[in-house]
């Protein structure tokens, strides 16, 4: 059936999370002659915006179907372009995209998801499907609706009662603890169904033996952080606000090797830090994040409040890959980072002062060892 498939929940709900889980399982099935994309609004596809993901997508069409053309940068030429290169990769074999955290790609203006939907045929193609998430009540799914002839959804809800025991019944056997030491609360709480939630309050209540109603994930992460800086204080002062800041204001998460080279945090703490942290953090392709964005708001918001001290961290992540050889990791995080830099100093520059601020930026694009 020729339908785009509308993944919908509240944040938190776990969406992203069952995407990449079957992600991943299609991807040990799939023949090779189908082009499959999957983005996430982590940051993961290495693009944030509507059009980039338009670009992104033709250029890995481009390598899987052998394209000779060159990938347009106007955006009238990207979508011709991309109805074209489409058909011919359903041809092929077939195609679907995934994309998480559709939503996000509104603009200021509102028009992302308008300019991604309007390179999307209105009946799909034989042999194309696409998978969207996208936030409860988000207006991008009322453009979604009205934009695609054939439209199903799916709602992911939060965790049952059930559910809510499992998992907190999971993480306590983790540790070598019996299910009789739960607190019968962080099961039967309904301000628990977000699934992010109760992981961290069970992750607290497993520390402290005590469950405390009404906590909010900000203040639950926040007291974790604090029984994990006092464990670490004596061992290495200030690892845990250095690895977790550095994460934070990286756009895709840290390799082990960048955080303890950043972080100046020797092989034994980091793992250390890391299995005392692995309720907070994920490891996906190699690279250790928050398990989700919320996680990495609640960070900042303890170590980082100001945006002077997010530039400060920011400036030694991109000491950091600077030196480092030309790579895709580089390719990956080094641009975004000295363009989050020049913003920040293009709050006070003046009109003089513009081409000094975005220079460090435009030497890296011309860096053809680098592209």
């Amino acid at each position: 059936e020729r339908a785009a498939l509308l993944l919908v929940g509240p944040e938190g709900s776990g969406k992203t999370a069952l995407l990449r889980t079957w992600c991943d399982r299609f991807e040990l099935s799939r023949a090779p002659s189908v082009f499959f994309l999957q983005h996430f609004d982590t940051g993961a596809a290495g693009v944030e915006s509507a059009r980039g993901i338009l670009r992104r997508c033709l250029f890995e069409i481009k390598a899987h179907c052998g394209i000779d053309d060159k990938v347009p940068t106007d955006y009238i030429q990207i979508k011709r372009t991309f109805l074209v290169w489409l058909q011919i990769a359903a041809s092929k074999g077939g195609v679907l995209l995934v994309i998480d955290g559709a939503d996000g790609l509104d603009d200021s203006n509102g028009d992302g998801i308008a300019e991604f939907l309007d390179c999307i045929p209105r009946v799909l193609p034989l042999k194309f499907r696409i998978i969207l998430s996208m936030r409860t009540g988000a207006p991008a799914f009322d453009k979604v609706l009205k934009r695609l002839n054939l439209v199903k959804t799916l709602s992911v809800g939060m965790l049952p009662q059930k559910a809510r025991k499992a998992m907190c019944e999971s993480m306590l056997a983790a540790r070598g603890r019996p299910k009789e030491d739960l607190d019968a609360r962080l099961a039967t709480d309904v301000a628990l169904r977000s699934p992010v939630l109760l992981r961290v309050c069970t992750s607290l209540f497993i520390r402290t033996g005590t469950y405390y109603p009404g906590t909010t994930l900000e203040s639950a992460t926040a007291s974790i952080l604090e029984i994990v800086e006092g464990d670490f204080e004596a061992i290495s002062p200030g690892c845990v606000r250095k690895v977790l800041s550095s994460i934070a204001r990286s756009r895709r998460g840290l390799a082990d090797a960048e955080i303890m080279g950043v972080c100046g945090v020797n092989r034994y703490t980091w793992a250390r830090l890391a299995i005392v942290l692995e309720d907070l953090l994920s490891g996906l392709d190699g690279l250790v994040n928050f398990h989700h964005q919320s996680l990495d708001d609640a960070v900042i918001a303890r170590y980082m409040p100001t945006e002077e001290q997010q530039q400060k961290v920011t400036v030694a992540l991109i000491a950091l890959f600077r030196d480092a050889p030309a790579s895709f990791r580089k390719l990956e995080e080094y641009p975004w980072l000295l363009a989050e830099n020049a913003k920040f100093w293009m709050q006070t520059a003046q009109p003089s002062q513009y081409r000094q601020v975005w220079k460090p930026l435009r030497d890296c694009l011309v860096e053809m060892d680098l592209f």
